[in-house]
Order: structure tokens, then C-alpha cells, then sequence
């Protein structure tokens, strides 16, 4: 037999069903009714949308020829400004990260990191018209940046989502207890 946070039976070992307990309607909360939530799975859902469209056209923007509006990048350098965004998005993740989370906070950052991907993202057409170091310099440095800011808003709609459903987590960790606490 296993009890629930709030001391009801919630499962029975061997073939016995747990008795059900009826939850009148004014007790039972919508999720959908939940705006903190809602607000906050919309923006993740929004940016991934944005994130994973940057992801995929990225590498066909940088290996297309300049007279086409891209960058004329072979295989091998396409490779390597990935390589440095991942370089530097990882060292952003270990060393600043936690820094910008605990002063900003997870709204905050989410929000400026946001508005500034926007010059960011205005930015890549106009290095079709740099070549050379510049060119490099250029896209090295908006991969990184743009890697940096993708992390901080979708951890902080991430952190938003985990504290805006405190009841599904119990639950979870309700239903973890019950798997664990199973007698043999």
C-alpha cells in the first residue's frame, strides 16, 4: 500500500484496486486556467519554433554563394563556427550563466536576452558584405551570442514552467515514491 503526500491511499499492492475518492468540480484546477504556465509554455514554444528554424537554415545560409545572399562557406568552416558556438556556449553555461540567473532572475533574462537576439538576428544579412577576418570575426561572434541567448530563454521559460506547476510535480514525485517504495 502506498499514501500520497496527503496520507490517502493511492496504490495496493498484489491484484486490490485503491478506493477511488470522487474530487468535486470546484476542487479539480484546469491547466489551461493556469497562466503562469500558459504564458510561459507559449514563449518555449515559440522560441524553439525560432530556435530550431535558426538551427536548420543556418548551415544552408552560410554554404550558399554570396551572389544568392550567403556566406559561400564550404562544409569545413560551417563545421567550425558550430563547433565554436557549442565551444562557447558551454563555457557561457558553466561560468556566466548561473551569474546572470541569480541577479536577473529567470523573467528578466529570458526578457533581454530576448529583445536582443532580435539586432542580432538583423544583423546576419548585412555579413554577406564582410569577407576575410571580419566575415569570421563576425559570424564566430553572433554564433556564440546567439547560443548564449537561446540557453537563457529557454532555461529561464524551463524554470518559469517548474514554478508554475508545484501540484504536477508532487504528483511526480508522488508516483517516483510509489515505484520505489514497492514491497518484493
Amino acid at each position: 500500500m502506498h499514501k500520497n503526500l496527503e496520507r490517502e491511499v493511492e496504490m495496493y499492492c498484489d491484484s486490490e484496486v485503491a478506493p477511488h475518492r470522487e474530487v468535486p468540480h470546484s476542487e479539480k484546477k484546469s491547466l489551461y486556467k493556469n497562466w503562469p504556465l500558459m504564458s510561459s509554455i507559449i514563449a518555449y514554444c515559440v522560441f524553439t519554433l525560432h530556435d530550431t528554424a535558426y538551427s536548420e537554415i543556418f548551415s544552408l545560409w552560410a554554404v550558399s554563394d554570396k551572389k544568392y545572399g550567403g556566406l559561400s562557406f564550404s562544409s569545413k568552416d560551417v563545421g567550425q563556427v558550430l563547433a565554436a558556438s557549442g565551444a562557447g556556449l558551454l563555457l557561457y553555461q558553466i561560468f556566466v550563466y548561473r551569474h546572470v540567473h541569480k541577479y536577473l532572475g529567470s523573467i528578466i533574462s529570458s526578457r533581454i536576452a530576448a529583445v536582443l537576439s532580435i539586432p542580432l538576428l538583423a544583423t546576419y544579412p548585412f555579413m554577406t558584405h564582410l569577407s576575410g577576418t571580419k566575415l569570421g570575426l563576425a559570424i564566430y561572434c553572433a554564433a556564440v551570442m546567439k547560443g548564449a541567448f537561446a540557453t537563457t530563454i529557454l532555461t529561464g521559460t524551463c524554470i518559469l514552467q517548474n514554478s508554475a506547476v508545484v501540484s504536477i510535480k508532487s504528483t511526480c514525485v508522488t508516483f517516483v515514491f510509489s515505484i520505489g517504495s514497492e514491497d518484493s
